[in-house]
C-alpha cells in the first residue's frame, strides 16, 4: 500500500454477498478521496444512510435519493469544529477515522459503538498516533 489516496471514482453495490452492507461507510468515505463521482447503492439496509449527515456536516460532498448514494470525490471531510454522532458501530468508526482526517478538532459523539463493535480500536488508534481524547 502506498498511503495514497484512492485515484479513480467507484460504483458500488452493497449487497448481501461482495461488498457487505457493514462496510458501506468506509467505502463512503474512501469514495470521498477519489477524483470524480462515485456511486454506492444499498440494497441491504436501506436506511445505513445515517451517518452521511455528519460526513457532510465535517464538509464530505454526498447527495442520498432513496438507496443511491452520490458521492464527489476529492472532497474529503475537512471541516474542524463539529460535533457529529454516530448511530451505530460502522457509522461511529467511519466518522472517528473520518475525524482524524480533519485538521483541527472533531467531536465524535457515540462511542458506546465504538466500544460495543470495536475492541480497543481507540486505543489502536493512539498507539499508531492518532490524537484522541475520550471524555466522560
Amino acid at each position: 500500500m502506498t498511503g495514497e489516496p484512492p485515484n479513480a471514482p467507484v460504483d458500488v453495490t452493497v449487497a448481501s454477498h461482495g461488498i457487505y452492507s457493514d462496510s458501506q461507510p468506509f467505502f463512503m468515505l474512501l469514495a470521498t478521496l477519489a477524483p470524480g463521482v462515485s456511486h454506492l447503492r444499498e440494497t441491504v439496509w436501506r436506511r445505513r444512510f445515517t451517518h452521511v449527515p455528519e460526513l457532510r456536516r465535517l464538509g464530505a460532498d454526498i447527495e442520498v435519493t432513496e438507496a443511491r448514494a452520490r458521492i464527489r470525490g476529492g472532497c474529503p471531510p475537512n471541516r474542524p469544529d463539529q460535533s457529529v454522532a454516530g448511530g451505530d458501530p460502522r457509522a461511529a468508526a467511519a466518522l472517528l477515522l473520518a475525524g482524524l482526517a480533519v485538521p483541527g478538532q472533531v467531536r465524535v459523539h457515540g462511542a458506546e459503538h465504538l466500544v460495543r463493535g470495536y475492541e480497543d480500536l481507540v486505543t489502536d488508534l493512539v498507539r499508531l498516533g492518532a490524537h484522541i481524547r475520550s471524555e466522560p
